[in-house]
């Protein structure tokens, strides 16, 4: 038998001591808040395996949530209202793809064409890209036929980083240091770029997650896009101006014009 949940946001006081207790949850993901844009159910098809992993991934149990409640007061008496804290939801849900999907990159900047994770909370949440080829981006850019002029410093002090393990061991595995400088290396990327955003934070950032991607456009293909919000009753346990399901919509279907790539939009409700 299914259990029935509590779908109204507001509480008598038991329920408030209740959700106040809360530290777990798990989120529902359903047909009717996903959103393929440009067809990006047709793009799913070739990474179907992807796919099912990430929709796993997000049905993982969070844990570490902070939830909260508003206390309201009108002419019936009192009452309390869900809250939870959009940034305690956002690290549970990095953790589980973290944990689950090894491939990722998280915290991710670019620049000049390469694509930097970092261990700070900055640029896109997560990637998923050919990594030899966003390395011999990064050799190009430090020693090919237009590199800047202090390539062989940025060279050696991003490869010295303890996080680029990665690029150094495929660098000499690859044996990049080896090639004439002043030329670029040809490589063919043998994955798809895909970029991800999870995002709870106030609305205008939505303008300016897409606006985001749309220059790195000018610059780079950009194949795949997924973007992760609120639906439902989460979106009103975070805040009525967030980020929400059926505000990207919209939003997505305003520049449907300029925007090129496929997305593949995620509403998340709360269990």
């Amino acid at each position: 038998m299914t259990k029935k949940r509590n779908t109204s946001i507001q509480m008598n006081q038991q329920e408030a001591d209740d959700w106040l207790s809360k530290t777990t949850g798990n989120l529902i993901i359903t047909e009717e808040n996903q959103y393929f844009f440009k067809h990006a159910d047709l793009f799913l098809k070739n990474i179907e395996p992807t796919k099912s992993l990430l929709i796993e991934t997000l049905q993982m149990p969070l844990y570490g949530l902070k939830t909260k409640v508003d206390t309201k007061v009108n002419t019936k008496g009192t009452w309390y209202a869900r809250r939870l804290a959009a940034d305690s939801l956002n690290a549970a849900i990095k953790h589980n793809l973290r944990v689950n999907m090894p491939e990722m990159k998280f915290e991710v900047l670019f620049n000049e064409g390469v694509f930097y994770d970092t261990p700070a909370t900055s640029g896109f949440d997560f990637t998923i890209i050919d990594d030899v080829n966003n390395l011999i981006n990064f050799r190009n850019y430090c020693f090919g036929r237009r590199a800047i002029y202090n390539g062989e410093n940025m060279w050696r002090e991003e490869l010295e980083k303890d996080y680029r393990l990665e690029w150094k061991s495929l660098a000499e595995l690859y044996d990049l240091e080896s090639y004439t400088k002043g030329i670029d290396l040809p490589y063919n990327k043998t994955k798809p770029t895909i970029i991800g955003e999870i995002q709870f934070a106030n609305w205008g950032l939505m303008y300016y997650d897409i606006l985001k991607t749309i220059q790195i456009e000018q610059f780079f293909d950009i194949d795949f896009l997924i973007y992760i919000t609120a639906a439902g009753n989460l979106s009103r346990y975070i805040s009525d101006g967030t980020v929400n399901y059926e505000k990207t919509k919209k939003a997505l279907d305003e520049f449907k014009n300029v925007i090129k790539y496929p997305i593949w939009l995620i509403g998340i409700d709360l269990e």
